[in-house]
C-alpha cells in the first residue's frame, strides 16, 4: 500500500475496512504485513449482496488510523461478451441532417474476427447536461427546459471476412429543443447464441452558430437588497468564447396568484402562473471577458433570461434575507515554470507575469500545505525560487495570489489575481520496469507458470492477476497503473481562501476550486463461466517471480495484469493471453428454463488451427433438461459452423449439459454447462389442519401431491396443542419470499437463530442451511445501515426505514451476535448510540419503548429514565408496553414491569376487527410478539391464555404477513423451551419432546403412506403444510387492486408474442391501480421468460420513449437475471403545475413501469404472470393471466 504520495509506509498492523457511501463501516477485516509487502485480503459479500450498491474497500493504518489506500467496486448480474468491438470515434461536433459514417470491427475473444455477423446500430439524441465543461458554473438553455429525445436506427451491415462493417445513417434534420443536445450513437454485434455486445461513443450536437450562457454571482438563494450578479458568455459550437453584441436580456419576476376551487369534496388552492418584466436591456459580451448583469433585488422569486436570434437562456432564481453572495472571482495570474520536470534537491523557478506588482503569495501544496511565503513582485512579474523536495511525492502545485493595493480605486473589477503551475519531480527514478513473459496463446485445462521480470527495484514485490477480457470490457476496466496514479500531476487537495475580498466588499470569502437481495432468491445457477485470478503478493527474488495460475475451462482472451513495488518505486504492465483448444467447441444455452420450455442449444464449432475433417459430437444431459445426441460435422481448416439443437425442460432442478468432441489428430475435448429450470409460477403454501384426539391414529398419503410439478414439492408436519402452529411452514414461505427490505430480511432470519434449537429439543432434523442464511441475513442488514446507526429501507441509499424497523434490525443483530454469528461490533455500537440519543427520545411510543428495551438488555438503560417512562408518558400498544415491562424487569423493575405486562394483555382484549395496529402490526402479530417477549422475560403463566387469542384467528401462511409470522415463530421458540411435550408416533416411532414438533416428510414415504398416533392424553393438531409449484396455471385474480400487463416494441406497438423475431428488443410496461386505496408498501413482481434477457429499466421522462408517459420512479426496482421487482408506497403524492413547492400534491394510487428485454434464445417458452401485492395487507392481490412465448429466427 502506498501512503499518500510519498514513500511505501510499512504498514503493521494493516488494516482492511468495507464501507458503504457516506463513509459508514461495515466489516473489519485486520492483517499483519511482514517487511512492507502489503496485503491481499479476499472478503467475501455472499449471494444476498445488494444488486448495485457501490461498494468502497479502505486499507487504514490500526482499526482507527489514517486512511493509506481505497477502491470502489460495483455489484451486479452480467454475462461476459464474446467479442471485442471496435467502433470508429464520432466527429467531434455533429449538425442536423449530417451525414455518418463509422468503421466498426468486431474480434472474438479466442483470437478470430468476427466475420459474417449482423449487428444494429442506434443513435439516440437527448439533452446534454454539460455541453461544455471547460466553462465551470455556466448553465445553457432554458431553465426547466426538457428534450423529449429521439432514437434513430441506422444501417449496419453484416461484417466482412476480417470482421470489419460500417455504420452509416443521418441525423434528423430538424431537432427543437430547448436546451442542448448531444448523441449517443450505440453498436451491437451480435454472438452466435443471440446475445449481442455493445458499446457506444458520444458527440454533442450543435443547433446553432452560437449558445449563450448564465452563471450566478451565489450559492443558491441570492442576498436580498444586495446586487444579485450573473456573468454572462458566449460561445461558439465548439465552446470557444466569442465576441457577441446586442444580447438581450430581462430580467422578470415572480407575480403569480393563487384562487380557491373545490375538488375531490374539498377546497384547494391553485397557482395562477403570471410574471412581470422589471429589467432589460442588451449586452456586449466579449470573448476575453463575459459580460454581467447586476441588480439589487428584495425578496421573491426571479428569472433572468438572455437571448440572441433565437438563442435563449434562463435562469430562476430566489432572494431571500438567508442567500449568501459569493467573493468576487479572481482574475487569472500568468504563472509558468522553468522545466518540466526535477530531481530533488533541483532549484525551480517560478515566473510570474502581471503589468502591475504589488504583494503576492506563494503556497506549494499537494494534499497537504508543504510551504507559504510572501513576495514582492515589481510591475511587470519575477521570478521565485522553489527548493524541491523528495517528499512532495510526485511534485506539488504553486499557488501565487497577487492582491491589489488597498489604494486602488474601489469597483467592480477582481481585487486579487490567482494563478497556479505543477511543479513535478521526475517519476522515471521512482519507476521500476517490469515485464511478463507469456505465451500469446496456450491451450485451457492446464497450469501456467507466468515468469515477472522486474528491474530497477530492491526487494520487490509483484501481483499478478488474470481476467477474462469479456468481462474487463463491460466496465471499460483499465490495467491499474500505480506510476499514473501516484507519480503524475494529480488534483489538488487543498482549497484557497482569504477574506481580502470581505475587507474591500463588506462579502464573505469563498473557496476557489483549484484542479480538476432485494432480489429475492434468483438463479442458484447460470450456463455462463467467469475467470479471474490472482495471486496474491509474491516476493521478487533475483529480479523475476513465476507465478502459477491455473488456467480452468475457458474460450477467449485472459488480460495479465502485473503490478510491483518495493520501498520507493512502482511500476507495472499487462498482456493479453488467448486461451482456446484448437478447435473452440462452446454451448451456449439460455440463462435457465421454466419447466415445459422448448428451446435451442447454440452448439460453435470454430476450427482454428485443428486439422480439417470429420468431428464426431456427443450431447449428453444430466437432470431436467433433455438433450442427447450425436452426430459428425466435417469441418475445413479455420471453418465456423453454429448448430441449433433442441433441448426440452420437465421439472424444476438443475441439470448439467454435456459436449464431448472427438475429430483428427486425436483431438478431444469434454465439456459441461449447468442450467436451472426455474418455474414459471410463484410456489404457493396450503396448510391442512385436524384435530387428533387422544389415542386417535390417522393415516396420511400423497393424493395432496397432485396438484403439484413433480419435484416441486416439499411436505411438513407439525404436531402441537395449539391449533394452526406451522413452524416449518411458515419458516419455508420466509424463505422463498421474493422481496428483501429491511423488514422482510430481518423477520425471515429472526426466527431462524432458534429454528434449530427448537429441533434440537423436540430430537426433530436440524435446518444444515440455517446458519449460511443468518448469516447472510446479517451481512444484508448490514448494509442497510446508515451513517447515524439507523436504517435504510432498501440499502446504502433510498429512504429511512422507520425507526421501529431500525431498532428491530438492531435487536436481530444483537440477538445473532448472541448466539455466536458474525456481527461486527462497531455497527452494533453505532446502533446502541443512536437507540440512546434519538430513538429513546423519540416522540412516538412505541419506538422509545423498544430502544428502551434494548438498551436495557444490553445494560444501556437508566432505570430513572424508565421509571418516568412508565410513570408520566407510558405507551398505549400492546407491544409497546411489553417492550417496556422487558425494560423495567431487566433494571430490576418488577412491579411496574408486572403492570406493564398486564397493560399488554389489556390492550390486547379489544375486537380484533377493530384493533388499530402500529406501521407493520396486526392483531396477531402484537398478540404473538406479547406472548414471545413475556416468555423471554419469564413470565409465562399468562402464555396460555394469550396463545388462545392469537390463535382464534387466521395464522396460515398466506393469510399473514412477514411481520406475523415472524413473532408466531419468536413465540413457538419461547414456548417451545418452557412447555410441556406432546406424545405422538409417526410410522411407530415416538417423536417430539416439546411442543411444537415439527419435522420434515419425504415425498416419496407420503406416497406409500405415513401414519400419526396420539399416544398422550388429550388431544392435539395435526398439520400437514405443502409447498410447491402448482401443476395448473393459476388464473388471473384481482382483489383490491388491478394489475396489467403489455409488451411493446421500442416504437410502442403492441408485440405479437408468438412471433417475436430474435435480437428484437422489446418494452414490458406494468400498471398497478390500488383502486381500494389502502395505503401502505405494494411489490410488483415479474418473473422473465427463459427466452428474454433484462436490458435496463425505463425510467421517468428518459429520452427516446415519447409514446411512454406516466413512468413512476417507485422506492426500490431492480432487474436481475430472471424477475424485474419493484416497490412502491401508496399513495405517492403528485404536485400539479399550478400547486405550490409547499403543498404534498394530489394522492395517487397507480403505479406504471417499464424495462427493455431482448429476445435472444429461440423456442417456445412459458410467459410467466406479473404479480402485485401489499405488503402488510394479506388478500389485497392481483395476479395477470400467464402465456406463451414463441422466439423465431
Amino acid at each position: 500500500m502506498q501512503r499518500g504520495m510519498g514513500p511505501t509506509n510499512n504498514c503493521n498492523p494493516l488494516y482492511g475496512w468495507g464501507w458503504f457511501p457516506k463513509g459508514r463501516e461495515f466489516r473489519i477485516f485486520p492483517h499483519r504485513d511482514s517487511g512492507g509487502r502489503g496485503i491481499s485480503p479476499s472478503p467475501s459479500l455472499g449471494r444476498k449482496a445488494p444488486i448495485g450498491a457501490f461498494w468502497a474497500f479502505n486499507a487504514l493504518m490500526g482499526p482507527k488510523g489514517e486512511e493509506v489506500g481505497t477502491g470502489q467496486f460495483d455489484v451486479q448480474d452480467f454475462v461476459p461478451q464474446r467479442v471485442e468491438l471496435t467502433i470508429g470515434a464520432l466527429p467531434a461536433l455533429l449538425r442536423p441532417a449530417q451525414d455518418m459514417a463509422l468503421d466498426v470491427a468486431g474480434r472474438f475473444l479466442y483470437g478470430a474476427p468476427a466475420a459474417h455477423v449482423a449487428g444494429e446500430a442506434e443513435l439516440t439524441l437527448e439533452g446534454d447536461p454539460n455541453p461544455f465543461p471547460q466553462h465551470k458554473g455556466f448553465v445553457w438553455g432554458v431553465d426547466g427546459g426538457k428534450y423529449a429525445g429521439e432514437r434513430v436506427t441506422l444501417k449496419l451491415a453484416d461484417t466482412d471476412e476480417a470482421g470489419k462493417t460500417r455504420v452509416t445513417g443521418a441525423l434528423p434534420a430538424r431537432m427543437d429543443s430547448p436546451v442542448p443536445v448531444r448523441a449517443v450513437l450505440n453498436v451491437a454485434l451480435r454472438e452466435p447464441g443471440g446475445r449481442t455486445t455493445s458499446d457506444q461513443v458520444m458527440a454533442p450536437v450543435a443547433l446553432g452558430p452560437v449558445a449563450l450562457g448564465l452563471r450566478p454571482h451565489f450559492d443558491g438563494v441570492a442576498p436580498q437588497n444586495q446586487d444579485s450578479v450573473f456573468d454572462v458568455l458566449a460561445v461558439d459550437e465548439t465552446g470557444k468564447t466569442v465576441a457577441v453584441d446586442q444580447v438581450e436580456y430581462r430580467l422578470f419576476r415572480d407575480v403569480s396568484t393563487w384562487q380557491w376551487y373545490r375538488g375531490n369534496g374539498e377546497w384547494r388552492y391553485q397557482r395562477i402562473s403570471k410574471e412581470s418584466q422589471i429589467a432589460g436591456g442588451t449586452l456586449a459580451v466579449g470573448a476575453d471577458t463575459p459580460a454581467q448583469v447586476r441588480q439589487s433585488l428584495s425578496w421573491g422569486s426571479y428569472r433572468l433570461e438572455v437571448r440572441k436570434q433565437g438563442v435563449v437562456t434562463s435562469k430562476a432564481f430566489y432572494v431571500g434575507w438567508y442567500g449568501q453572495a459569493s467573493a468576487d472571482r479572481p482574475d487569472r495570474l500568468k504563472v509558468g515554470a522553468d522545466r518540466p520536470g526535477y530531481a530533488p534537491g533541483d532549484k525551480a523557478r517560478v515566473r510570474v507575469e502581471t503589468d502591475q506588482g504589488g504583494e503576492a503569495l506563494l503556497v506549494i501544496a499537494n494534499e497537504r500545505v508543504q510551504h507559504v511565503q510572501s513576495v514582492t513582485l515589481a510591475p511587470g512579474g519575477g521570478e521565485i525560487a522553489v527548493e524541491m523536495k523528495p517528499e512532495w511525492g510526485p511534485g506539488a502545485y504553486a499557488l501565487v495570489t497577487l492582491y491589489r493595493p488597498l489604494t486602488d480605486k474601489v469597483s467592480h473589477a477582481p481585487v486579487r489575481a490567482v494563478g497556479t503551475v505543477w511543479l513535478g519531480l521526475d517519476p522515471a527514478r521512482r519507476t521500476l520496469a517490469v515485464t511478463l513473459e507469456a505465451p500469446d496463446k496456450i491451450i485451457p485445462r492446464q497450469r501456467l507458470t507466468v515468469p515477472v521480470k522486474v528491474t530497477g527495484g530492491d526487494q520487490a514485490f509483484v501481483t499478478l492477476a488474470a481476467v477474462d477480457q469479456g468481462i474487463l470490457q463491460l466496465t471499460r476496466f483499465k490495467t491499474p497503473s500505480p506510476t499514473g496514479h501516484y507519480l503524475v500531476q494529480r488534483r489538488l487537495g487543498v482549497g484557497m481562501r482569504d477574506d481580502y475580498g470581505r475587507l474591500i466588499r463588506g462579502l464573505p470569502g469563498q473557496g476557489d476550486d483549484q484542479g480538476g437481495d432485494a432480489m429475492g432468491r434468483g438463479l442458484d445457477v447460470v450456463p455462463t463461466r467467469t475467470v479471474a485470478l490472482f495471486s496474491g503478493v509474491v516476493p521478487v527474488k533475483d529480479g523475476i517471480a513465476n507465478i502459477d495460475l491455473d488456467i480452468p475451462d475457458f474460450q477467449g482472451e485472459l488480460r495479465l495484469m502485473a503490478v510491483t513495488f518495493d520501498g520507493t518505486k512502482l511500476g507495472s504492465t499487462e498482456r493479453r493471453l488467448t486461451v482456446r483448444d484448437p478447435v473452440v467447441a462452446e454451448m451456449i444455452l439460455p440463462r435457465f428454463l421454466a419447466p415445459g420450455d422448448r428451446a435451442a442449444a447454440t452448439v460453435l464449432l470454430h476450427n482454428l488451427s485443428g486439422a480439417a475433417g470429420d468431428f464426431r459430437l456427443d450431447l449428453t444431459s444430466d437432470g431436467p433438461v433433455h438433450l442427447v445426441e450425436q452426430r459428425t460435422e466435417t469441418l475445413a481448416a479455420g471453418e465456423r459452423r453454429i448448430l441449433s439443437l433442441p433441448i426440452r425442460a420437465d421439472q424444476p432442478g438443475i441439470a448439467n449439459l454435456g459436449l464431448i468432441v472427438s475429430g483428427p489428430d486425436n483431438f478431444a475435448v469434454s465439456r459441461t454447462w449447468p442450467i436451472q429450470v426455474r418455474p414459471a409460477q410463484a410456489p404457493v403454501s396450503v396448510q391442512n389442519t385436524v384435530s387428533l384426539a387422544a389415542g386417535a391414529q390417522e393415516k396420511l398419503d400423497g393424493q395432496i401431491l397432485g396438484a403439484y410439478l413433480p419435484g416441486s414439492a416439499q411436505v411438513s408436519l407439525s404436531l402441537s396443542r395449539w391449533q394452526g402452529l406451522d413452524v416449518p411452514g411458515m419458516l419455508r414461505w420466509l424463505d422463498r419470499y421474493p422481496y428483501g427490505c429491511l423488514e422482510q430480511t430481518t423477520s425471515r432470519a429472526l426466527p431462524l437463530l432458534y429454528f434449530n434449537d427448537l429441533a434440537a429439543m423436540a430430537g426433530t432434523a436440524q435446518d444444515a442451511n440455517a446458519d449460511a442464511r443468518i448469516q447472510q441475513a446479517v451481512d444484508r442488514v448490514l448494509t442497510m445501515q446508515g451513517v447515524d446507526g439507523s436504517f435504510r429501507m432498501w440499502g446504502p441509499w433510498g429512504d429511512d426505514a422507520n425507526a421501529w424497523l431500525s431498532a428491530f434490525a438492531l435487536d436481530f443483530l444483537d440477538r445473532a451476535a448472541a448466539k455466536g454469528f458474525d456481527v461486527p461490533e462497531a455497527p452494533r455500537a453505532l446502533g446502541r448510540r443512536w437507540l440512546a440519543a434519538d430513538a429513546f427520545t423519540d416522540s412516538r411510543p412505541e419506538v422509545k419503548a423498544y430502544a428502551a428495551f434494548l438498551l436495557a438488555r444490553a445494560g444501556k438503560a437508566n432505570a430513572s429514565d424508565l421509571r418516568y417512562f412508565f410513570d408520566s408518558a407510558p405507551p398505549k400498544g400492546a407491544m409497546a408496553w411489553a417492550h417496556l415491562g422487558a425494560a423495567l424487569d431487566s433494571v430490576g423493575e418488577r412491579a411496574r414491569a408486572a403492570l406493564a405486562f398486564d397493560r399488554a394483555r389489556q390492550a390486547l382484549n379489544s375486537n380484533p376487527s377493530g384493533y388499530k395496529p402500529l406501521p407493520y402490526g396486526s392483531y396477531v402479530r402484537d398478540v404473538f410478539a406479547v406472548a414471545a417477549i413475556m416468555a423471554e422475560a419469564g413470565r409465562s403463566a399468562q402464555i396460555p391464555d394469550l396463545l388462545a387469542m392469537g390463535f382464534q384467528q387466521n395464522v396460515q401462511a398466506e393469510q399473514t404477513t412477514t411481520q406475523d409470522k415472524a413473532w408466531i415463530l419468536m413465540a413457538a421458540a419461547a414456548l417451545g423451551k418452557n412447555a410441556g411435550q406432546v406424545a405422538v408416533q409417526v410410522d411407530g416411532k415416538a417423536v417430539g419432546k416439546g411442543d411444537p414438533v415439527a419435522m420434515a416428510l419425504d415425498v416419496a414415504a407420503l406416497t406409500r403412506g405415513v401414519s400419526i398416533d396420539n399416544t398422550g392424553s388429550g388431544a392435539i393438531f395435526r398439520t400437514l403444510s405443502v409447498d410447491g409449484i402448482p401443476a395448473q396455471e393459476v388464473p388471473a385474480q384481482e382483489n383490491g387492486v388491478t394489475l396489467s400487463k403489455q409488451v411493446f416494441s421500442l416504437d410502442g406497438q403492441p408485440v405479437d408474442l408468438a412471433q417475436v423475431k430474435r435480437n428484437d428488443r422489446l418494452v414490458v410496461v406494468l400498471e398497478m391501480n390500488a383502486h381500494g386505496k389502502r395505503a401502505g408498501d405494494y411489490a410488483l413482481l415479474d418473473l422473465l421468460p427463459a427466452g428474454l434477457e433484462a436490458e435496463g429499466v425505463i425510467k421517468a421522462d428518459q429520452p427516446g420513449y415519447p409514446w411512454l408517459s406516466g413512468i413512476t420512479d417507485p422506492s426500490m426496482r431492480e432487474l436481475g437475471d430472471d424477475r424485474f421487482i419493484a416497490v412502491q408506497t401508496l399513495p405517492r403524492y403528485v404536485r400539479g403545475p399550478d400547486q405550490p413547492e409547499w403543498e404534498q400534491g394530489n394522492p395517487v394510487h397507480t403505479v406504471k413501469l417499464a424495462y427493455v428485454v431482448r429476445a435472444v434464445g429461440l423456442g417456445e417458452f412459458a410467459m410467466p404472470a406479473a404479480l402485485a401485492e401489499h405488503m402488510y395487507a394479506p388478500g389485497i392481490t392481483a395476479r395477470t393471466a400467464m402465456g406463451r412465448l414463441g422466439i423465431v429466427e
